[in-house]
């Protein structure tokens, strides 16, 4: 439910548009409606790649987080681990 005042004020709007000039028109379609929402969807569709990257970029980060030396390590602990049960079960040594 619109109030007075607002009603009025719309009702002074449209009995301005008559006197409008061809460029004010273009500015007020153009410039202040249409740019707006270009710029507004141009804004939205970079955030959203940029938001891609960050979030690709992030997951090649933590796949390679561990350094090469982390990993050796690791390995050779595994392996090491692995000969210890090879020997517990007798497969070890013959």
């Amino acid at each position: 439910m619109k109030n007075k005042a607002y009603e009025e004020l719309e009702l002074k709007a449209f009995h301005q548009y008559k006197n409008l000039e061809i460029n004010e028109i273009k500015d007020l379609i153009i410039k202040d409606k249409w740019l707006n929402s270009l710029k507004n969807a141009l804004e939205n569709k970079i955030q959203k790649r940029t938001n891609a990257f960050i979030s690709a970029l992030n997951g090649i980060i933590s796949s390679y987080s561990n350094s090469l030396l982390e990993l050796d390590k690791e390995v050779k602990e595994s392996e090491s681990k692995v000969l210890e049960h090879l020997k517990d079960l007798g497969l070890m040594g013959w």
